[in-house]
């Protein structure tokens, strides 16, 4: 298999890797409202073969024991069954493939439509027309039905207080806004990454967060 560094394909890396979130939608005493979902447990699953999960970052800060109080667990099947990786035939852990296609089938929306398929995570079909075209999708109709924040379109403060001077769909036209929401397909969304781009938003170098050196934050 050929492998690349983001580092050389420079404004085409998002052809390679792409940053989610989760986002829902519901009705409260009569209202469409929405909300992103914040999950505090973290799942890394590798090769479909073997899968860490817990409330433990995945870092030395809390993997090292000496620091954060928290908890994972590594799972690595040793049994085999037939799968598919890259184009290829491949030989699968049987836990590790079925956490993988329960949580790929929960946020692209394939528990609902069995027509999406989810069986080779890396393949070109699912990457781009399956995964990134969910993300797009659903973050499209949400910034139409509830005008979200943070958005891509919003990159500086002018920007910003333009967009929530108007008022979102779901408030002017409830039906039409119902009629958006249907076709929302899981959960999945593009996150932002232009966000208030054009904006300085380090805390002045005279402060006290200013003067701290950013590794204390992270």
């Amino acid at each position: 298999m050929h492998k690349i560094k983001l580092s050389e394909v420079k404004d085409q890396w998002t052809e390679y890797i792409t940053f989610c979130g989760l986002r829902t939608h519901s009705k409260l005493s009569g209202s469409h409202v929405t909300e992103l979902i914040y999950v505090h447990s973290k799942t890394l699953i590798a090769d479909d073969r073997c899968y860490i999960i817990g409330s433990a970052n995945i870092n030395d800060r809390s993997m090292l024991g000496d620091r954060d109080s928290e908890l994972a667990v590594l799972v690595e099947d040793e049994e085999r069954v037939p799968s598919i990786m890259g184009g290829q035939e491949y030989e699968a852990g049987p836990l590790t493939l079925a956490l993988r296609k329960e949580c790929f089938s929960v946020l692209v929306g394939a528990t609902s439509d069995p027509s999406i398929n989810i069986d080779d995570p890396i393949s070109d079909e699912f990457f781009f027309l399956v995964w990134n075209e969910t993300a797009k999708l659903n973050a499209v109709i949400y910034d139409k039905v509830f005008k979200c924040l943070p958005c891509d379109s919003v990159q500086n403060m002018q920007q910003l207080k333009e967009y929530t001077s108007q008022k979102p769909l779901c408030n002017t036209d409830v039906e039409q806004a119902k009629e958006e929401l249907k076709a929302v397909r899981g959960f999945l969304v593009h996150f932002p990454l232009k966000f208030l781009c054009e904006e300085k938003l380090l805390p002045p170098s005279t402060s006290k967060e200013g003067m701290a050196p950013s590794t204390l934050w992270t």
